[in-house]
């Protein structure tokens, strides 16, 4: 099992998607992939495209994974510009 943190990259930042913040799963989605997950109130499904998939290097637990992930419009299109305010692997 792995400890997910995932969250959405946004114009202006990069923050946690509520209920998202750290849960567990057996499987780590790739980047790339389409991942559809329910809101927190559990009433509508959002979709996203994950970005980056890191594995911070000072965790103290080795099955923490930080998924950066961007949501994805109805038309199926996303912002690739927002790759630019992701975290590069030596900031963790």
């Amino acid at each position: 099992m792995y400890i997910l943190r995932i969250f959405e990259v946004t114009e202006n930042s990069i923050g946690g998607i509520e209920g998202y913040d750290e849960f567990e799963h057996g499987l780590i989605p790739e980047k790339g992939q389409w991942i559809t997950l329910p809101n927190a109130d559990a009433d509508e499904e959002v979709t996203y495209r994950v970005l980056q998939v890191v594995i911070p290097l000072r965790s103290s637990c080795e099955n923490i994974v930080e998924i950066y992930t961007v949501r994805i419009q109805e038309n199926g299109q996303f912002d690739d510009a927002l790759y630019s305010l992701l975290p590069s692997p030596f900031d963790k």
